[in-house]
């Protein structure tokens, strides 16, 4: 050991490496034990959106002031929800898949304290990435109606009052 230390004592770039490993291995071991406690203003746990046709990959709840507003709609509350789905046999299987989802989650779950839903249905592509298929709002007044209106098809009545839709232009082209 005493010629270890004699042969290395004066050589600085040995004891620096030295230095680094041991500080790298203590901190990812510090890393391990590292656990964050969770958000105290997003309890996401308490309630579990479902729908038809896709799987819920992320929602949230918001003031519009928190985004600087838009439409004239300071001072509100907005959902926003994000869901994964699969294309259908027919593009307007596809549409309609996304409106029966909006459908199901107005008529489901208490939306009427928002004043705005936004519904983003995002799909992957042959190259395995993610892109948004279609998008959609539906406002206030909307959102009520929706409720008080039972169909048989969710789809057409979703539909009915979506506004600001954007639809996919290869899903677009294949829909005319």
């Amino acid at each position: 050991m005493k010629k270890f230390y004699e042969k290395y004592r004066k050589k600085w770039w040995f004891w620096f490496i030295a230095i680094v490993l041991v500080l790298t291995i203590v901190d990812n071991i510090a890393l391990l034990f590292y656990n964050p406690k969770p958000d105290a203003n997003q309890d996401k746990s308490s309630v579990k959106y479902v729908v038809p046709n896709g799987i819920v990959i992320d929602y949230q709840s918001y003031h519009s002031d928190e985004r600087g507003g838009f439409y004239g709609t300071d001072g509100t509350e907005v959902f926003e929800i994000v869901v994964r789905v699969n294309q259908r046999r027919t593009p307007e299987e596809t549409v309609d898949q996304n409106y029966e989802n909006a459908y199901e989650l107005i008529t489901n779950y208490d939306l009427n304290q928002y004043h705005t839903f936004k519904y983003k249905a995002i799909a992957i592509n042959e190259n395995g990435e993610e892109y948004t298929m279609m998008s959609f709002n539906i406002y206030a007044p909307w959102i009520k109606k929706i409720r008080e209106v039972w169909t048989a098809n969710g789809a057409i009545t979703a539909k009915a009052y979506a506004i600001d839709e954007y639809i996919d232009e290869g899903l677009k082209r294949r829909l005319n």
